[in-house]
């Protein structure tokens, strides 16, 4: 005999024959609870071929595109890693790199030459200005005609510490935080460590669909 499957409205799925309803019973109980299965024939001759085309499309997983390496650089020495009043009159994202900064981005830039040879890369980077500096000195010792492509992400800035700062107020504020706990304290018009990572793991998808999306835009 042959199978026809009786589903819900909206469900779109052809009937098959039986040896092919063992495979697909589990896949009905996902798409409705009140899938039933009754005889019918008829139907069955003219779309068991149709049926068997899309399990098999279906059961063959697709291939995932992946990126081969992913590395992460953190910006040179700012003016706010060697004085935290800067973060007084500055706001955060303007604070630039010092010498020592600019002189540790280069290196970086050397250093990923190296690690990377030839290969392409697609970069992220932060809006931070020390951020764009950092990038800016690194991208001139990469081959640019390997550069995939280049953008702005401000999913991947670093946690936010307030507008500006009173020195006093951050310094009582993370001792705070190390009583309290690092991943939930929140920061007076900042950012909790939650609050990082709920935006930097919504950016990990983009990454990852970025990766299919390049595979097309690859060079040899």
């Amino acid at each position: 005999s042959s199978t026809f499957l009786a589903l819900p409205p909206h469900t779109s799925i052809p009937t098959f024959d039986m040896s092919s309803a063992a495979m697909f019973i589990s896949k009905l109980r996902s798409v409705s609870q009140r899938a039933t299965i009754t005889s019918h024939p008829s139907v069955m001759r003219r779309k068991t071929l149709v049926l068997s085309r899309n399990l098999a499309s279906e059961e063959r997983p697709k291939k995932i595109q992946r990126p081969k390496r992913i590395i992460l650089i953190r910006h040179g020495e700012s003016l706010g890693n060697v004085d935290e009043s800067a973060y007084v009159s500055t706001p955060d994202w303007k604070v630039p790199l010092t010498e020592a900064g600019q002189q540790q981005a280069i290196q970086a830039g050397k250093q990923l030459k190296k690690l990377v040879g030839d290969e392409q890369i697609f970069m992220y980077y932060s809006p931070y200005e020390r951020t764009k500096e950092t990038m800016d000195a690194v991208c001139k010792h990469l081959n640019k005609d390997r550069i995939i492509s280049i953008r702005e992400e401000p999913r991947i800035s670093e946690q936010q510490f307030g507008n500006f700062q009173n020195v006093d107020e951050v310094v009582q504020a993370k001792q705070e935080r190390h009583s309290f706990g690092r991943f939930y304290y929140r920061f007076k018009s900042g950012e909790a460590g939650l609050d990082v990572y709920s935006r930097v793991s919504s950016f990990i998808s983009t990454l990852v669909r970025d990766c299919q999306q390049s595979k097309s835009w690859i060079r040899p």
